[in-house]
């Protein structure tokens, strides 16, 4: 056993304990180890918060016996949370609790972690006294800790870990951990934008509009109000998008369905609640990064007859549901329908206007994209000095611009996705070369000079979705290149 700084302190509240867990350390041995399958785990391990936020996250055991006492290390990101308190659990409530190495105090062991180490030493709850001692939890699930935490301003993914784990059963022995499951916190300012939805349409076409979220988490559900000129728009129906296939999807106010929330949407103009979620809280994979967008909700929607000029489609309300299944708040982006030749009226016709959507008469286009400055970043989010945005090959007004250009090889693109065309030759195509390049570079990792973080794109649940870079270019980077074979932006 280590007998270190809060544990030390916390004997000298029990001396006849204290001896008996000193003895190891002096050859003399209290009895044999216990054994209890015991884990230490971070409970819901992945969550996701905003800058500023209070959180709490606890740390659980799982013990087939009753047990007496318990200290660990607590390691976290420093640059993207911090710890405001740490306390016992509940059945630890009356236990003796200290942090740090003496003589620190509480306050002084935090402020070391947060400013410095990024690890919150020894903290620990025992019982004191003789053993069998029988204040301590009983066999099963107890809480350990409870730390509040708080985020910073930056965004990133803090893994919190355990480490140098000590648990006691009722007699004081030193039990073996056989499990011990970290955790992670993402700091995070999540999207729910439109994909597809500045565009320009006829007076009684029927199309279709996607809302995708954008978080640097795993996701299981989410839930935004979308509002559109009932005058000119009427929802035709509402599904849910590709990565939540098996969600369960609501609309409205209950006990409304989703087609008596959409009839009354195209009367308001605003469908409330729409929703998609999954039961119990599962990771929803392929959203591990922020250029890999969640396919969350898919509208169909119909130009009324004999409309024209601009109708504009905004979100609002909108939330996500984290991995853990808290609620994360989200920023939203708009997107504008234009019904006739000229929508917009800046004198450029629909085909030609490189803001179809938006009235800008000298059609400004600072790099060349096709997506005009005006529009560029409020509507699509992409960047209007840089053509590539995401990076991946393909140009910004390529990837944005469906029904502009001629149908991309491959199928829709996304211009901040970065994932979505695997050319690692800078060709615009995915060909034998990008696939030559990939093997070439089999089973590296970082700090191999052949390992390139551009080939490493991680699992995923499609070629068009990877959940980011793990680390290692390995089967998984081979097969997304393979299925991407012949995709092309040319």
């Amino acid at each position: 056993m280590k007998l270190r700084g809060s544990l030390g302190r916390v004997l000298v509240a029990g001396t006849a304990f204290a001896a008996l867990l000193l003895a190891p350390l002096t050859g003399t041995p209290t009895g044999t180890e216990a054994v209890g399958n015991p884990t230490l785990r971070v409970e819901g391990l992945d969550r996701t918060v905003n800058p500023g936020d209070t959180f709490t996250l606890r740390i659980m055991q799982d013990v087939d016996v009753e047990t007496s006492g318990a200290q660990v290390d607590i390691g976290f990101d420093r640059t993207l949370v911090k710890i405001l308190d740490v306390a016992p659990g509940s059945p630890y409530a009356t236990a003796d609790f200290a942090v740090g190495i003496a003589p620190q105090t509480e306050a002084q062991a935090i402020a070391e972690a947060n400013t410095t180490t990024g690890v919150l030493e020894n903290a620990s709850a025992f019982y004191s006294g003789v053993p069998p001692i029988t204040a301590g939890p009983d066999a099963g699930t107890a809480e350990f800790l409870v730390i509040q935490m708080q985020a910073l301003s930056l965004v990133g993914v803090s893994p919190i870990t355990i480490t140098n784990p000590v648990l006691l059963d009722n007699g004081g022995n030193e039990m073996t951990i056989n499990t011990i499951t970290n955790g992670a916190v993402t700091v995070d300012n999540p999207t729910l934008r439109f994909y597809n939805a500045t565009r320009s349409v006829n007076a009684n076409d029927t199309f279709t509009i996607r809302v995708w979220h954008d978080s640097l988490g795993a996701s299981t559900g989410g839930e935004v109000d979308i509002n559109f000129d009932q005058t000119k728009l009427e929802i035709m129906s509402l599904t849910t998008g590709t990565h939540y296939p098996s969600g369960n999807l609501t609309a409205g106010v209950a006990p409304q369905t989703v087609a008596q929330a959409i009839a009354s949407a195209n009367t308001t103009g605003t469908l409330l609640n729409a929703a998609t979620y999954v039961t119990p809280p599962t990771v929803i994979p392929g959203k591990g990064v922020k250029l890999d967008p969640g396919r969350f909700l898919v509208l169909t929607m119909h130009a009324k007859p004999a409309t024209s000029g601009l109708a504009q489609l905004t979100l609002s309300g909108g939330s996500l549901i984290d991995a853990y299944g808290e609620i994360v708040d989200v920023t939203v982006k708009l997107g504008t329908i234009g019904i006739g030749p000229d929508p917009d009226g800046d004198g450029a016709a629909e085909t030609a206007d490189n803001c179809p959507a938006v009235s800008n008469p000298t059609q400004t286009d600072t790099d060349a994209d096709t997506l005009g400055d005006a529009c560029e970043a409020s509507h699509y989010g992409t960047d209007p000095a840089d053509n590539d945005t995401d990076n991946d090959g393909c140009h910004d007004g390529r990837e944005a611009r469906i029904g502009t250009f001629a149908p991309i090889q491959g199928g829709e693109r996304d211009p901040l996705n970065g994932w979505d065309l695997y050319d690692v030759n800078g060709s615009r195509k995915v060909d034998a070369v990008d696939i030559g390049q990939v093997r070439a570079k089999f089973n590296t990792t970082p700090g191999n000079p052949l390992y390139n973080a551009n080939f490493d794109r991680g699992p995923g649940v499609n070629a068009w979705a990877p959940s980011g870079q793990n680390g290692v270019i390995n089967a998984v980077d081979v097969g997304l290149v393979r299925a991407e074979f012949n995709h092309s932006c040319l």
